[in-house]
């Protein structure tokens, strides 16, 4: 798997970023093969494998987030939320695996993209406005780099820079780009019926049902961050 970063990385956070990558969590589900694809850290493989199988998750004494959601974090820059009922199983393969579970990669949507730089998302996402990206703290030297790597992101990776994604259980999928006020991600784990989030391109309204969501993805940079200030 190649790994994509900044060039002004030095040679030990290049280090730091090959060993904490696993290799890609498959995510298939019962009722529809929308399969969901992530390359993600060791880490994040632990806290998957640590949520699948406690208890807490499954009580009914538990919050309902809790009780029927796992989240995580993946190295293409999506922060991930996936009903637990609704998956039929989960394989994890790590980098040296020549197979990222029982489909073709085509199936997947292609070879997923591995870019930890939270700076190159932000640039794809916000290169007209870079003033915004200035306003992060970042360098004009440092966002020089990222916009000449920005330059050769391809349609995949300007969706995962600005696009939310969700699949419904009867596998119909969204894909928007959401306003986010600083908790769009978060609020989404305290809210127990519908899920109200406001279209950028379109300026609507939309509430999603969580109950026949399968899972939902957002652009992991933002989290946190509202789109004004980011």
């Amino acid at each position: 798997m190649s790994i994509k970063t900044l060039s002004n990385l030095d040679k030990g956070q290049l280090d730091e970023v090959h060993e904490s990558y696993f290799g890609e969590v498959a995510i298939h589900f019962k009722s529809h093969s929308n399969h969901l694809l992530c390359p993600i850290t060791e880490s994040e493989k632990e806290s998957i494998r640590t949520q699948i199988q406690s208890r807490e998750i499954h009580s009914s004494k538990t919050p309902q987030y809790e009780e029927r959601y796992l989240s995580f974090e993946t190295l293409d820059n999506r922060f991930v939320y996936v009903k637990i009922s609704s998956i039929a199983d989960l394989h994890f393969n790590d980098d040296g695996s020549d197979v990222y579970g029982p489909y073709s990669q085509s199936e997947y949507g292609g070879e997923p993209v591995v870019c930890p730089d939270k700076l190159l998302w932000l640039v794809i996402e916000k290169q007209d406005f870079l003033d915004d990206v200035r306003a992060a703290g970042y360098s004009q030297k440092d966002i020089d780099l990222a916009l000449h790597d920005a330059d050769h992101a391809d349609e995949k990776m300007k969706s995962l820079a600005t696009d939310s994604t969700w699949v419904l259980d009867n596998g119909e999928k969204r894909t928007e780009l959401l306003i986010n006020d600083g908790s769009l991600i978060d609020d989404f784990s305290l809210l127990s019926n519908f899920y109200e989030v406001r279209s950028e391109l379109y300026q609507s309204e939309i509430f999603i049902s969580k109950e026949n969501l399968s899972y939902i993805s957002f652009p992991l940079h933002q989290r946190g961050v509202s789109r004004s200030q980011a």
